[in-house]
C-alpha cells in the first residue's frame, strides 16, 4: 500500500521557526525544545516537509517561495475556518 504524506500544523510552526533563524546553524533537538514539540515529532516533521518540497535537506534551507506560495494560498484549503454563530464563552477570572 502507498504511504499518503500529509503536512500538518506544527509543520508550518516548524518551516516558520526555521525561516526566522536565516542563516544560523540549528539542531532538531534544539527546534524541538524551543517549539515544545518532541524530538522525533520535529524529525518527521522535516521529512514531511522535504517531501512537499518546502525544505532542501541537503542544503539544510527552507524553499521561500514554496513556502510563501503554501502560506498565501495553501492554507485556506489545507486547514478550513467555517465561523459559527456566536455563542458564550467559558467566563473568566
Amino acid at each position: 500500500m502507498k504511504q499518503v504524506v500529509h503536512l500538518r500544523p506544527q509543520d508550518v510552526v516548524i518551516l516558520l521557526k526555521l525561516v526566522a533563524l536565516g542563516k544560523e546553524d540549528w539542531l532538531a533537538k534544539d527546534l524541538a525544545r524551543e517549539l515544545h514539540l518532541s524530538p522525533a515529532e520535529v524529525s518527521n516533521s522535516l521529512g514531511r516537509s522535504a517531501f512537499a518540497g518546502l525544505l532542501d535537506q541537503s542544503k539544510r534551507h527552507v524553499q521561500r517561495a514554496a513556502l510563501l506560495d503554501l502560506l498565501l494560498h495553501g492554507l485556506p484549503y489545507v486547514y478550513p475556518v467555517r465561523p459559527g454563530g456566536r455563542v458564550r464563552g467559558v467566563p473568566t477570572a
